[in-house]
């Protein structure tokens, strides 16, 4: 290891933390633009409504998931197999339901 390459860390990590604070407030000015223009503003509101359904509904999606697990398991074994296929069966049945949420979800994340 070179003794150089300790100062190309020291500025990659200032650069870093340029670009991350940049980008921090690049994203923040665009949503406030976002929801104080006119135009955009019912677009933004909606948008933001649905996001709070899609947590909500992802939040007693887990709360189901966990309970059913601390029930019905213990370890990796069943400890009542049947209602842990019901179960099963019905979560996955709730993915394929989210499986377009989920999706846009993933897309407007990068």
């Amino acid at each position: 290891m070179n003794l150089d390459m300790t100062y190309m860390n020291m500025a990659n990590a200032i650069y870093g933390m340029v670009g991350a604070a940049a980008l921090f407030y690049i994203v923040v000015g665009l949503v406030i633009f976002l929801f104080v223009w006119p135009v955009t503003r019912n677009a933004a509101i909606l948008l933001t409504f649905w996001g709070i359904g899609l947590t909500i509904t992802i939040v007693i999606k887990m709360l189901i998931t966990q309970t059913c697990r601390q029930v019905q398991y213990r370890a990796y074994f069943r400890v009542r197999p049947a209602a842990a296929r019901i179960s099963s069966l019905a979560l996955e049945c709730w993915f394929i339901g989210l499986a377009g949420s989920v999706l846009i979800a993933r897309i407007t994340q990068f």
